[in-house]
């Protein structure tokens, strides 16, 4: 708990990924989101979150974006557990096998990967976003496609807020280790809270005199000191992306969304393996995260 790693947060690099124009960037994750959100078949969508993790990788991201997955992880177990036992699908459901008071369904299996792999592809692409681009670069471009400066001024604050709250709350921990209090555990975590918020006020406060200060709701163009160029690269993915997003949707409307749950039948030890797995995956991250607390 002391040294938290920073989730949801940009990294500094000079990677492939890093060195993009953020529209490139827009249009190459939207693009990506639309089509894991459309595709049904589980194993395509697990192609596009293998792909995204080697471009993780590849970028040296790896650990802000293990940090941030992991407050997912209960929510993605949960879901499995849920839908096996009570599909997202029209009855009647194919019985694989009973455990107790629990009938595990074929169809449930199915939409427990389905749903699973595209929330976390969808915040993997997300997350490589949020990464790999420079707040104010993200401000100028938004301001470059003639999105009000507030808006884009509250997107890229709202970007920034988590991190910058976790900051606060390392700060507060070291100082209480510094003055030999306690600084681990949930009765130190709980009293860091208040001035967690308080110093998140007083920060707001400082901020909009500052934007005051600098006329930030006045009329008239607004520059910036961050200067940003599409290079050759950036125009050449752009027209990719585009013509495969034409060819991918096509082949999803063509081929119904890729749907295969009438023809995909798992076995019943893996929808076993899958139930049990969703409930000590559950578990198993709380209490982990009661040790890091903790500690």
């Amino acid at each position: 708990m002391n040294n938290m790693q920073l989730i949801a947060n940009y990294v500094p690099g000079k990677s492939f990924f890093h060195r993009l124009h953020p529209s490139t960037k827009i249009i190459w994750v939207l693009g990506a989101l639309l089509t894991v959100f459309f595709i049904k078949d589980p194993l395509i969508i697990f192609a596009f979150l293998v792909v995204v993790l080697v471009l993780i990788k590849a970028s040296n991201t790896f650990a802000t974006y293990r940090a941030s997955l992991m407050l997912l992880l209960p929510i993605i177990f949960g879901l499995i557990f849920f839908q096996i036992v009570a599909p997202a699908f029209p009855k009647p459901w194919t019985p694989l096998a009973r455990l107790g008071p629990f009938v595990l369904y074929n169809e449930g299996v199915y939409s427990a990967l389905v749903l699973s792999l595209r929330i976390i592809s969808v915040a993997s692409f997300a997350l490589l976003f949020i990464m790999t681009t420079y707040p104010g670069d993200l401000f100028t471009t938004m301001r470059m496609w003639g999105v009000p400066y507030e808006i884009s001024f509250m997107v890229t604050t709202t970007i920034q807020l988590i991190p910058i709250l976790q900051k606060e709350m390392n700060i507060i921990l070291s100082a209480q280790r510094s003055r030999a209090m306690q600084a681990s555990g949930f009765s130190a975590l709980l009293p860091s809270i208040i001035p967690v918020f308080a110093g998140a006020i007083e920060r707001v406060r400082q901020m909009s005199m500052t934007l005051e200060s600098r006329a930030f709701g006045s009329s008239g163009k607004k520059t910036s000191i961050r200067q940003l160029k599409m290079g050759t690269l950036d125009y050449t993915l752009i027209i990719l992306t585009i013509i495969a997003l034409i060819g991918i949707f096509y082949l999803l409307w063509i081929n119904q969304g890729f749907d295969r749950s009438q023809q995909m039948i798992f076995p019943a030890p893996a929808a076993i393996i899958l139930f049990l797995g969703s409930i000590i995956g559950f578990f198993g991250i709380l209490v982990l995260f009661a040790r890091r607390i903790k500690n």
